[in-house]
């Protein structure tokens, strides 16, 4: 049985990181109480096979079959996601396909959607994640779209990798787009950093890698600052840092305990390097934000923990094993006088996107929600029940044009704190 550090294997650099690290974590701080204890993250109440009556059966309840497309699970142990559906619905409801091993391999990509388009018994289709071959080829759901209107498709990104242009493409043939609210999270993280007591925001800086939505939230993370009186801080990573694993760690090593003794331990840091986190955390600073994005709470924290009792086959028991990661990581952080100091989202939004879109195509199924239009209050409960805390979905505005598209959904859930 693999041990839970199986998730992160494609993050090999991440690995080295922080198992290095790891060594010089000290318990040398003195940090305030925590702003509130964990917040309990409860399982999505599972739905009853019976209603008032005793009558009703599962089969009743679904009218249709799910489709649900992931990347193999021998790519990456994240995207399990789809089976804790199908542990709920059963295999006869929740059918699970994976995209090719080459992502760019149209004639498999093909042969799946033709499996779809045919099974007239297919009525929701969850592409997540959505993978490049639809970015580069158009016409790739078109078709499935143009043959099956009766299909209700829902595709999943869990970064806004894509252009401004190619969502409102997407937008013309899904009917649902989860997106990580990656510039939201931007202003959110500042927010989260004052609550937890920060005098000072430091943002590291890959200029030679940015985006524009790297960019953009750059930008409004420094005017959330000077709104909430935080001093902002950026600091340019140089090019050379990133010629290889060791002088990653060597220049966050050596640069956060020079910046902690500058402007002190109520210093705030947000990066996507996770030996950041690790640094920040030895050093008795703040750190308000995930630095993995995407694994939380099964994040980089649990690397530093001699963790045994969790593997894969018990990960598509989402919520339960989420408890688990966080009560460790809080312990964890306990014997360093860090709690108060460390938040986290509670569930991976991979996890979150898939269930939630499942419960909601369900719904649109069996006629509870309106088929022309997304009710976006029913799929923000449905997604707050599944983390436990506020989830925030803001329509997508496109630059260009100033056109809002109701159906792409930027995704940004609040945090707990450890």
């Amino acid at each position: 049985m693999k041990r839970l550090c199986a998730l992160c294997l494609t993050l090999l650099m991440a690995l080295t990181l922080i198992s290095c690290a790891t060594s010089e974590l000290t318990t040398d701080t003195s940090p305030p109480e925590p702003t509130h204890n964990l917040q309990t993250i409860t399982p999505a109440e599972e739905n009853d096979q019976q209603d008032s009556n005793g009558s009703e059966t599962l089969d009743e309840q679904i009218e249709g079959r799910i489709t649900i497309v992931a990347q193999a699970p021998s790519v990456d142990p994240i995207f399990r996601n789809p089976l804790q559906t199908m542990a709920k619905y059963g295999e006869e409801k929740i059918n699970i396909r994976y995209w090719p091993l080459i992502v760019f391999n149209r004639e498999e990509t093909h042969s799946i959607l033709e499996e779809i388009t045919g099974n007239t018994e297919v009525k929701v289709f969850i592409a997540n994640p959505l993978v490049p071959i639809v970015w580069s080829d158009g016409t790739t759901f078109k078709e499935l779209r143009e043959k099956r209107e009766d299909i209700f498709i829902v595709y999943c990104l869990h970064r806004m990798w894509l252009s401004d242009e190619k969502l409102p493409d997407l937008a013309g043939v899904a009917d649902l787009i989860l997106v990580l609210d990656d510039i939201g999270i931007g202003p959110a993280a500042v927010r989260q950093a004052y609550k937890m007591g920060a005098e000072t925001f430091v943002h590291y800086s890959r200029t030679h890698s940015m985006t524009d939505i790297d960019f953009a939230r750059l930008e409004l993370i420094e005017k959330e600052c000077a709104i909430l009186g935080i001093s902002f801080v950026e600091i340019i990573v140089p090019d050379w840092v990133y010629a290889g694993g060791y002088e990653v760690l060597k220049f966050f090593r050596e640069d956060i305990p020079r910046v902690v003794q500058k402007y002190g331990k109520n210093t705030a840091f947000f990066a996507r390097e996770p030996i950041v986190m690790a640094e920040a955390i030895s050093k008795g600073a703040i750190f308000p934000h995930p630095a993995d994005f995407f694994f939380s709470p099964f994040n980089n924290l649990l690397y530093m923990m001699d963790l045994r009792s969790l593997d894969d086959d018990d990960f598509s028991e989402l919520n339960s094993r989420a408890n688990e990661a966080i009560e460790w990581t809080r312990n964890f952080l306990a014997e360093r006088d860090m709690l108060g100091r460390v938040s986290n989202w509670p569930v991976p939004y991979p996890f979150m996107f898939t269930y939630t879109a499942a419960e909601y195509a369900i719904k649109w199924m069996n006629g509870e929600v309106s088929r022309e239009r997304i009710d976006v209050d029913v799929l923000r409960h449905l997604m707050k029940d599944y983390a436990g805390v506020e989830v925030f979905l803001t329509p997508f505005t496109d630059a260009n044009t100033g056109r809002t598209y109701d159906n792409i959904l930027l995704v940004r859930m609040d945090y707990i704190i450890y």
